[in-house]
């Protein structure tokens, strides 16, 4: 959609002035994931409220804090997970879901009483809260490495990247390697922080969990809209979250992954743009990009990935 980045051919615009540059991503990104999941928890808060109610005040009671010691006599399930997680990270599009489920296997299986897992064992939670955080610093592998996001978050700082003229992959590390060494600093000092700031807020953190969604879903709508209009003052932007938030909300309720539709919107442009760059540069022969031993490879480990997804299904 927009004008083509090569000759500027007008494609799929409509005669709409607002899609020349295209359409907006953070509009497509923030109806899809945050608008799109915000009418559904309405809808469903409408059909149940009242049990919903019922449940957030039975979860609320019990402790809120965990021994250090308790913490501690845990670290190889913690091991575990942290591997499982930063494998599962370094590869695109799987997700926390997946790392979350495999450790939590893992978990039960080296486990002396699998049958306490879902009866409030510990080692549970601990197994998949260790992969999910494992996942978030290893996703900045494929995304500095190769451009490639692993995650929503991964692909809105490959979009921060873009926006101050920084093209992700193979040659960042070298063009810009202070900013790659500031960004693991910066990490690994996150680390501290936030354990600091989840001790200390505990007791905070879970009167916010017991709030009623009726409550949060209006402010949530609310930014959601300021949040698209506000960079460029465009109501036609907002249009644009609308009708992804009904997109999203249909995805959602068919069981489609809406995660790799926004991956989709965000890498369309970088691959449009690389592609037509390649068949200038080779005269449209696609043989040329083809048979280089490292599009081979990279077109051998996607089958391979394919093959074994539908496999698994």
């Amino acid at each position: 959609i927009g004008l083509d980045p090569v000759d500027s051919t007008q494609r799929m615009t409509f005669d709409q002035v607002n899609l020349y540059d295209g359409h907006s991503i953070s509009a497509v990104a923030i109806g899809c994931l945050a608008l799109g999941s915000v009418v559904e928890q309405m809808f469903d808060l409408r059909r149940g409220s009242v049990e919903t109610t019922e449940v957030k005040q039975a979860e609320g009671e019990g402790a809120t804090t965990l021994p250090i010691g308790e913490f501690l006599s845990h670290w190889k399930t913690i091991g575990r997970s942290a591997l499982v997680g930063s494998g599962v990270g370094m590869l695109p599009g799987l997700g926390v879901t997946l790392a979350a489920f495999l450790s939590y296997g893992a978990a039960k299986r080296a486990s002396p009483e699998p049958e306490s897992f879902g009866k409030g064992n510990p080692q549970g939670i601990i197994a998949t809260e260790a992969a999910n955080s494992a996942v978030v610093g290893a996703n900045l592998v494929p995304t500095i490495a190769l451009g490639v996001p692993g995650n929503i978050a991964a692909a809105l700082l490959i979009g921060a990247f873009i926006i101050h003229g920084i093209v992700p992959g193979p040659f960042m590390m070298t063009m810009h390697g202070d900013l790659i060494y500031a960004l693991f600093a910066s990490m690994l000092m996150a680390n501290g922080v936030h354990l600091l700031i989840g001790k200390l807020g505990i007791p905070i953190w879970s009167l916010v969990a017991k709030t009623p969604k009726s409550v949060i879903l209006p402010p949530v709508l609310i930014l959601c809209i300021v949040g698209v209009y506000l960079p460029g003052q465009s109501l036609f932007d907002v249009g644009i979250m609308l009708a992804f938030a009904g997109v999203g909300l249909a995805m959602r309720r068919t069981g489609f992954p809406v995660v790799c539709l926004v991956i989709g919107f965000l890498l369309g442009g970088m691959l449009e743009t690389s592609l037509r760059q390649s068949l200038l540069l080779h005269k449209s022969d696609l043989s040329a990009m083809l048979g280089s031993p490292i599009a081979l490879v990279f077109i051998v480990l996607t089958l391979v990935v394919l093959f074994r997804a539908f496999r698994r299904s």
